[in-house]
């Protein structure tokens, strides 16, 4: 006699918003990475993503049936036995290969967001990390979220690529279950609670971390300052920050009988006090992002503008040459046209937009 199939309810609600949400959250911050105009939506897409990952570690012990670890057919030879058998047994929940592939995922995704966070606090001076990670360090984890990323995109592609298949070609309909929870099956069911209040509560969580963060500006101290320094070189131009240039490079222009075709002309004791504040608050001695990479890639001989150092040349590499005639800008040395925070010195990606055409 032939067994009826009944529909199971597998994977609870909270288990399913985790998923979706999961997905906006990687598309979110794959589309807004690479442009510091969109920082912020891709800093709030992390921080949500992360969220969403350590409710899904406590799911895993304390969640539902199906959503536990301790469930997932992990051992070798059910996974040994659904690769050689053509006719796959019956998993309610995860199979062999679905569970590895989970793990996996959620592995990628936690390094993802943890060394985002790393990133952020070691060039960005901000986040749950800022105070305690060094620059060189969040250069390295820059390199390593790239890395983990790109992990991720092709373990993405398999678990899809695998997903379709048994859905379209195995006729397991996974992709429907994803969205209604429910399978078919001949076993003996395990009732599964929609558990409804936590789905919505983690609904309304993960929205009130993304407008929290997107709103929220980084909490940064104050860089040194000094009222003879602000005072007379903000006559002429921007009272640049001494963190733009390397203590061997305000050293020349301090001892130059012309400050760029023109004469300083200031009284000893001035030009004295100004002198030591910029030499002792230079690129070496700061350590925020580009302080740090400007004294790292500026060497003999030491350039005098701060257009003309290498980290500057990369940083604006992409922008066309007819920007610079934008009637807001009109000259390179013109930092506070694109950059809020150029007068504070800190010239943070978040706080960098490009006028408009």
């Amino acid at each position: 006699m032939k067994q009826t199939s009944k529909q199971s309810l597998v994977w609870d609600l909270p288990l399913r918003f985790f998923h979706g949400l999961s997905v906006l959250c990687v598309v979110t911050a794959y589309l807004s990475a690479g442009d510091s105009r969109y920082l912020h939506i891709h800093l709030s897409a992390g921080y949500v993503l992360f969220c969403l990952l350590l409710f899904r570690f406590y799911w895993g012990f304390r969640g539902s049936y199906y959503a536990r670890f301790v469930h997932f057919p992990l051992q070798f030879r059910p996974v040994w036995a659904y690769l050689r058998t053509k006719h796959q047994p019956e998993y309610l929940g995860h199979n062999p290969l679905g569970s590895w592939a989970v793990l996996l995922l959620l592995g990628l995704l936690l390094s993802v967001s943890v060394s985002g966070l790393i990133v952020l606090a070691g060039e960005e001076r901000w986040g749950l990390l800022h105070g305690h990670v060094s620059a060189s360090t969040g250069e390295l984890f820059h390199r390593l979220h790239a890395l983990f990323f790109q992990a991720l995109q092709w373990m993405l592609l398999l678990h899809i690529s695998a997903v379709l298949f048994e859905t379209y070609g195995l006729k397991k309909p996974l992709i429907p279950a994803m969205w209604h929870g429910k399978k078919p099956t001949t076993k003996t069911q395990i009732n599964v609670a929609p558990h409804s209040t936590i789905a919505l509560g983690l609904i309304g969580f993960s929205f009130g971390v993304a407008v929290f963060h997107y709103y929220d500006r980084p909490n940064v101290a104050a860089l040194p300052d000094n009222a003879l320094w602000r005072e007379y070189c903000s006559e002429c131009h921007l009272a640049y920050p001494p963190s733009l240039l390397p203590a061997a490079a305000w050293q020349q222009l301090m001892q130059a009988e012309l400050h760029f075709e023109e004469s300083l002309d200031l009284e000893p004791d001035i030009a004295a006090e100004i002198s030591q504040f910029l030499f002792a608050n230079a690129a070496e001695q700061q350590h925020n992002e580009s302080a740090w990479h400007i004294q790292k890639t500026t060497l003999a001989p030491m350039p005098l503008r701060i257009t003309q150092t290498p980290y500057w040349r990369k940083q604006h590499q992409h922008i066309d040459k007819t920007f610079w005639q934008h009637p807001q800008v009109l000259t390179p040395a013109n930092c506070a046209a694109c950059h809020a925070d150029a007068e504070q010195g800190w010239f943070q990606d978040s706080a960098m937009h490009l006028p408009s055409p």
